[in-house]
């Protein structure tokens, strides 16, 4: 009898997101949903309000988080140095925005629309430019 039951497989795998986080989210949605329905506005201020809450909540979240990551891996540096190097290689990624820029004037520009103008003009001299 005990080779015909399927056995139920235990997941490997660990939760993605944080019990805490993933109620905040479905908080905001449930609120987001209700501000679309309300049409007075003392109600869609309240709603608002709530839904500044919950975001300022679910960042300090990920703050906390990743503060407990950096305490967990300088505390392994003696023990797993893997694990740190691991750390610092994914933290050292950064991403390097575009700033103002300046446009024929002299002026400087960091409105995103006015700065893809910029580079329109920028690429077209480029592209006249070569044969």
């Amino acid at each position: 009898m005990q080779g015909t039951c399927a056995i139920k497989s235990i997941s490997k795998n660990k939760r993605l997101i944080l019990r805490d986080r993933h109620i905040l989210m479905s908080n905001r949605g449930l609120y987001k949903n209700k501000l679309t329905r309300s049409p007075q506005p003392n109600t869609k201020a309240k709603i608002q309000e709530a839904i500044l809450e919950i975001e300022y909540k679910l960042l300090k979240s990920h703050e906390e988080q990743r503060k407990k990551e950096e305490v967990l891996a300088v505390n392994n540096i003696k023990d797993n140095s893997k694990f740190f190097f691991a750390y610092t290689n994914k933290k050292c990624k950064n991403i390097s925005a575009v700033g103002p820029l300046e446009n024929v004037e002299g002026d400087l520009k960091s409105d995103p629309v006015e700065m893809v103008n910029i580079l329109k003009v920028q690429y077209k001299c480029l592209q006249c430019a070569q044969p």
